[in-house]
């Protein structure tokens, strides 16, 4: 298992994978906020960063999870470390489920009305 260090944000913009492998992030920016993070089989992040690190989604061995906070101390599995992972959906998938609802919503109106 190799250890990929994260020191600061990074520019890419794709989803991060650990199958297998270790990362180690030091800054609450090092994994970009838009990022979803897959991680399979003995894959872990190490979060040395001092607060939070928020991303847009997360995947542990494939099922997703819920937006919220995630670290050593909640799933020991998957972290190490004092920083947390903190789930953040992406606005425009907040945006499109609150659509989603007001239509339903307008239907509904429709129907009884």
């Amino acid at each position: 298992m190799g250890v990929t260090l994260a020191n600061a944000g990074n520019a890419y913009t794709g989803n991060t994978t650990l199958d297998d492998s270790r990362l180690q992030i030091t800054t609450d920016t090092s994994l970009p906020d838009t990022t979803t993070v897959y991680i399979t089989g003995t894959g872990i992040i190490e979060l040395n960063n001092p607060g939070t690190n928020i991303v847009a989604g997360l995947f542990l061995e494939g099922v997703e999870q819920e937006p919220g906070i995630y670290n050593a101390s909640s799933n020991p599995t998957w972290f190490l470390g004092t920083g947390s992972l903190s789930v953040i959906p992406e606005p425009g998938t907040m945006s499109l489920l609150g659509l989603v609802g007001l239509g339903l919503m307008a239907r509904r109106r429709r129907r009884t009305g």
